[in-house]
């Protein structure tokens, strides 16, 4: 399925359906607003980029707080992404293999989200962890990047991120 990282984080419909397991993190979320869950299947349904980044963006808040600023750098990269017109590249995914190590990401003709529905899907979550984190991320995103290295930039040339992003980027 692409997933990267163990265990894999996943969000079921009830309660009951939590079962301790290696493997998965199971989460169930009461009152999520509409069209938080996209079915792609049958079997299986995604959570929208919203949900998306407001789950990376709790996770992020249970981080040490020396920690949290740095997080936030990463949670604001994941919106420009989310917000502009690149994916990421990994292995498995589009393009030829000398593309994907010359590039490491790829171009797309639209973004998945942009920020006016990521900051009304946050308005319509009331009190779930990670909405603090979330809306200042969302000041740093701009719209329409077109690769990593131009969100970057922008981050660093942000007045109020500029030496934060410097170190977050330089341990990169």
């Amino acid at each position: 399925m692409g997933v990267l990282k163990r265990p894999i984080h996943v969000l079921v419909d009830r309660e009951a359906r939590r079962k301790p397991n290696e493997r998965f993190i199971c989460k169930t979320h009461s009152n999520l607003p509409p069209r938080s869950v996209i079915k792609v299947s049958e079997e299986v349904s995604v959570v929208c980029p919203e949900l998306l980044f407001l789950e990376l963006a709790s996770s992020i808040e249970k981080t040490p707080r020396e920690d949290l600023l740095k997080g936030e750098v990463a949670l604001a990269l994941v919106g420009f992404e989310l917000c502009g017109t690149y994916l990421l590249s990994n292995e498995g995914q589009c393009g030829s293999v000398q593309e994907k190590m010359r590039k490491g990401f790829a171009n797309t003709h639209q973004s998945l989200t942009n920020k006016e529905r990521i900051e009304k899907y946050i308005a319509n979550c009331g009190r779930l962890d990670g909405v603090a984190s979330a809306r200042r991320a969302l000041e740093i995103i701009q719209e329409g990047s077109h690769s990593p290295m131009e969100s970057s930039l922008f981050m660093l040339y942000a007045d109020h991120v500029l030496m934060e992003a410097w170190d977050f980027l330089a341990v990169c």
